[in-house]
């Protein structure tokens, strides 16, 4: 499976939130190595829950990277129409545009539909698209958000439906002038 590649800012802005919570559960676990028997007290039980909460958090953050693949009947030059299309009907915002490669960012930080500030990358490769999306990694000096709670999935849902829509529509049209 194909997986978003990170630049290496984007990457520590990724697992920046992973990074300040091993900060606070590393000196405990170097503890633990010099200990003969573990007692379990408050404080181990408050060790063990930061440390399932890391690698809940870090397995949650390498998975989000996994691109969502979707079989379309379209060429690649017809299903990149169909996604601008889509793109355009959800009002989101193109930041980069090549041939294999669409980024755009839905900026509706204030819309309660959207996850606010996130970007969805699509790759295209023969009949396959490629669509991830992930809490937008470029804000700058904004805050980053950590985890979406299931805004990012439902705006690939959307953008899915709408790319459909338009999939069907010149697939019509192709009908039509046949």
């Amino acid at each position: 499976m194909k997986r978003l590649k990170l630049s290496k800012r984007m990457w520590w802005k990724h697992y920046g939130g992973l990074l300040i919570l091993g900060i606070i559960i590393t000196p405990y676990t170097i503890s633990l190595l010099y200990i003969d028997a573990i007692e379990f007290t408050m404080d181990s039980f408050w060790y063990f829950f930061l440390l399932i909460l890391f690698f809940g958090m870090w397995w949650n953050q390498y998975n989000i990277l996994y691109f969502k693949v979707l079989d379309t009947k379209l060429n690649s030059t017809d299903s990149y129409t169909a996604l601008i299309g889509a793109i355009n009907s959800l009002k989101w915002e193109i930041r980069l545009e090549e041939q294999n490669k669409i980024e755009a960012i839905n900026s509706a930080a204030n819309d309660v539909r959207t996850s606010g500030n996130e970007m969805i990358t699509i790759l295209f490769e023969g009949s396959k698209i490629y669509i991830n999306s992930v809490c937008n990694l470029d804000r700058g000096s904004k805050p980053q958000m950590l985890f979406s709670f299931g805004k990012n999935a439902e705006n690939v849902g959307n953008l899915i439906d709408f790319y459909q829509e338009n999939e069907a529509y010149i697939l019509s049209l192709k009908e039509e002038y046949k």
